[in-house]
């Protein structure tokens, strides 16, 4: 088992390394970007289906072209890292397998550089829609975009709004100077961190926000 060392015994030493840089934060929220990635990518499959039934699910149409044939499950390799049991729907009849692996591949920095802007700053329809018409290959409905932009919204709340864990020994709050782009291009903005330190000695990220200049920055209520 780790030893943590008791906050009154730590040096200067210590606590410098503590300091967080911007590499190092989005190396500890890997593993809530590659969630957000898997759900955009089956949203935007399922999306897929949807233009090449010519019909949302459950929805009757005599028109439609075929049915859904359940899914099955693929790993994907990506700059984040493995994806695991992404869902991949099937038609009936059999057709070829959705291109949006293929399309995602050749716009891996787009698609990633979204999930950031996603994790850190919120949903915007407008960059979703963005990155899923390339990725679909025709321009998306307003609908299409806000079910997808929904889905990622949950999940990044999910996040904001988790419960203390038990294991907690040390709560630690920090500050993270990053490059956040917005209208008027490039800007350093502080981002507001809480990180835990466990019993088992291990670090975890456990909420952020953005920082306002000249105001006060509350964490979420679940978190802290």
């Amino acid at each position: 088992m780790v030893s943590v060392k008791p906050l009154d015994r730590l040096t200067l030493a210590d606590l410098w390394r503590e300091v967080r840089e911007e590499d190092a934060f989005w190396s500890d929220t890997a593993e809530r970007q590659r969630t957000l990635l898997k759900h955009l990518l089956e949203r935007t499959l399922d999306e897929e289906m949807v233009l090449l039934l010519e019909a949302a699910r459950y929805r009757r149409v005599e028109s439609r072209p075929g049915y859904r044939n359940g899914f099955y499950e693929r790993h994907l390799a990506t700059q984040m890292g493995i994806i695991k049991g992404v869902r991949v729907p099937r038609g009936r009849p059999g057709g070829q397998e959705g291109e949006v692996f293929a399309r995602y591949q050749r716009r891996q920095a787009q698609v990633n550089a979204l999930i950031r802007e996603i994790f850190l700053a919120g949903i915007s329809t407008r960059r979703v829609g963005e990155v899923l018409e390339p990725l679909l290959g025709e321009r998306l409905s307003a609908q299409t975009v806000s079910r997808v932009a929904q889905r990622l919204h949950w999940e990044v709340e999910r996040f904001h709004r988790a419960l203390l864990p038990d294991d907690v020994l040390y709560l630690l709050l920090d500050g993270v100077s990053m490059r956040v782009k917005g209208a008027l291009g490039v800007k350093r903005r502080l981002v507001l961190c809480a990180y835990a330190i466990t019993v088992q000695g291990q670090r975890q990220l456990l909420d952020f926000r953005m920082g306002r200049p000249g105001r006060g920055q509350r964490f979420g209520s679940g978190s802290v």
